[in-house]
């Protein structure tokens, strides 16, 4: 732990480290949070491009095959450690993630499992669906189409798995990642609320049939 915050400090500034301490904590009191809940069937699929040459997407899903990627001098330590992509690796979360040059430029995950926690606590069928989180994009890579890009690849390779549907749940205030999952042809399917007021949590979703406009 001593050494995570070191590093953090060293990472991005002892000014960075104590605002990210403070919403820690906030966020540990009390967290209100409105999401869209978005929805993408695997009937059909966009093939989108990217406004950048020198990528690489790689699909992680052992620790062999992270550990492989750092070997290949591959940096992922931003905004996660490498000690957390191997933590969510070894919950059996898949890493897709782009890199330009050996820079991460950006990561999503996917769970196919409920053995796995999820925040917002969605209600998934597993058997035949996945859900999609932890979706960033590094600053300076930003509105050149790696989130939807990301996106569309993670729909083929689930259609590929036999699964017919992925969810994700993107906060109402977030307009980019709004507007990235809807060209690549997610569409909202409810809305949801989730409530943290100290160790008392709360959560309700409503489908759009069910939303008062």
């Amino acid at each position: 732990m001593i050494q995570k915050v070191i590093s953090h400090i060293q990472r991005d500034g002892l000014i960075s480290f104590i605002k990210q301490l403070f919403k820690f904590v906030k966020n540990e009191i009390f967290l209100y949070q409105n999401y869209y809940i978005f929805q993408k069937t695997f009937d059909e699929l966009k093939e989108l491009k990217i406004k950048v040459k020198d990528f690489n997407l790689r699909v992680v899903s052992t620790e062999e095959e992270l550990h492989n990627l750092l070997k290949e001098g591959f940096n992922i330590s931003s905004p996660f450690s490498a000690e957390d992509f191997e933590k969510k690796i070894s919950q059996g979360q898949i890493l897709f993630c782009v890199f330009v040059g050996k820079d991460l430029a950006h990561s999503s995950w996917v769970v196919t499992s409920n053995n796995i926690k999820i925040h917002p606590p969605l209600n998934i069928n597993y058997q035949k669906e996945a859900f999609i989180h932890y979706c960033i994009t590094a600053p300076e890579y930003r509105g050149i189409g790696l989130y939807p890009y990301t996106l569309s690849k993670i729909f083929e390779f689930l259609k590929r798995k036999n699964l017919s549907k992925a969810k994700l749940t993107i906060l109402k205030d977030n307009t980019p990642s709004i507007k990235g999952a809807t060209k690549v042809g997610c569409e909202v399917c409810g809305e949801g609320t989730f409530l943290k007021l100290f160790l008392l949590k709360f959560w309700k979703e409503q489908p759009k049939k069910n939303i008062k406009r």
